[in-house]
């Protein structure tokens, strides 16, 4: 990676997209998960979604540099979880009271790019749950509750 016009980062090697390892898709989707939690009404949460058309849509059309922040967010939140606990442990390891505190945390840290991280992580959160037909529906009214 290498910065290059527009601000944006080029990708040579893998001809203009970076896949996610298992690890990464399992961390982004216990992120995401814990942002927006199945609520009580009995709509569906994010971790109840088919997400596979919205991923490739977001592969095929986001910026380069809103992936890049993706992946950051997913090894700094992801893999630095434990340090905002204060004992060692990978998200994917939380439970999900444990999930919401570390992302609580990093909302309130000091540090400007973990709180950027967890934007981002809300940004994308947010535009996967409403791409869903039936979350759309709800939100319309055309679903009862």
């Amino acid at each position: 990676w290498y910065p290059a016009r527009r601000g944006t980062f080029i990708r040579r090697a893998t001809g203009g997209h970076v896949k996610l390892s298992r690890w990464e898709q399992r961390t982004l989707t216990a992120l995401l998960g814990a942002m927006i939690p199945a609520p009580a009404t009995g709509a569906p949460g994010l971790g109840d979604l088919d997400l596979e058309a919205f991923w490739q849509r977001f592969e095929a059309s986001a910026p380069a540099l809103m992936r890049f922040g993706l992946r950051s967010a997913i090894w700094g939140l992801g893999g630095g979880s434990g340090l905002l606990l204060g004992r060692r442990a990978s998200f994917l390891e939380l439970a999900a009271d444990e999930r919401e505190r570390v992302l609580e945390r990093a909302a309130g840290s000091r540090l400007y790019p973990l709180r950027q991280m967890v934007v981002l992580l809300k940004i994308v959160a947010c535009m996967a749950y409403f791409d869903d037909g039936e979350v759309q529906a709800r939100t319309r009214g055309e679903v009862a509750p």
